[in-house]
């Protein structure tokens, strides 16, 4: 290859290479404002992580005040009215039925930084969804502070509810069908409706607990525990207005008689 050959072809690649001016300053100031940026959450979460490390004495009494209240509808009536959690549960009754037996949810953060966190949901004897007694889920942050789930349970569903038993088909006389017709009506055939498209995939604590999702983990940590007894009485409240509208139903009733 000539001299004056290779001079062109080296010309062209810098060419290649050579980045506009203007280009270059804007793309200098973006990843400046960036690195500026990551740096302030990086400082705001040690403000963070402080703030929940001066705190946990006063939750771990709080904790231990509303166990000795003996309330055990006290979570129930919390997960339910908190609205990042309201609608899952709504919307699966059957899902609801496990939140009988809450008796507890607990959250964990690591001391040298308070987005490292573990949720973990307790239930007493009885329940029929499914047989763990605990389910926790953890999560932590990278150096850019992007979470990742670090562990979450295998839920154990109860055999009857991974092979329900197939609905009893109609049978005897027309008058009997009918029967028992009205009474699952009467039963509240929604109900029905909702087993039906029901599935341990769609479920509210499968939900709650997918290994490939933080968002609700880290809401029921930096909201719902933190202020757990405002929805608590939210709900109680909820349940003192139900019982106000079956006693005027109750009186309508009777005054119908």
């Amino acid at each position: 290859m000539s001299a004056a050959k290779k001079q062109k072809l080296d010309k062209e690649a810098e060419a290649e290479t050579d980045v506009d001016p203007k280009i270059e300053a804007v793309l200098t100031s973006e990843q400046t404002v960036i690195d500026a940026l990551v740096a302030m959450e990086a400082d705001l979460a040690k403000v963070r992580t402080k703030h929940f490390n001066t705190i946990q004495p006063a939750l771990e009494k709080r904790d231990a005040a509303i166990k000795a209240l003996g309330d055990k509808d006290f979570w129930h009536k919390a997960v339910i009215t908190y609205p990042d959690l309201k609608e899952l549960f709504m919307l699966s009754p059957r899902d609801a039925e496990a939140l009988d037996f809450l008796t507890g949810v607990q959250v964990k953060r690591e001391k040298d930084d308070y987005r490292k966190v573990s949720v973990t949901f307790t239930f007493g004897k009885g329940n029929t969804l499914f047989k763990n007694a605990s389910l926790t889920k953890a999560i932590t942050v990278d150096e850019s502070g992007e979470p990742s789930v670090t562990s979450h349970p295998t839920i154990e569903w109860h055999d009857a509810v991974l092979n329900p038993p197939a609905k009893a088909k109609a049978g005897g006389s027309p008058a009997a069908a009918g029967k028992k017709r009205k009474q699952a009506k009467d039963d509240d055939s929604d109900d029905d409706d909702d087993d039906e498209f029901w599935s341990t995939e769609t479920s509210a604590w499968s939900t709650i607990f997918d290994p490939k999702s933080t968002d609700l983990i880290q809401s029921i940590a930096d909201e719902l525990y933190i202020n757990v007894a405002r929805y608590a009485l939210i709900g109680s409240g909820e349940d003192d207005d139900d019982d106000d509208e079956m006693g005027d139903d109750d009186a309508d009733d009777v005054d119908d008689e």
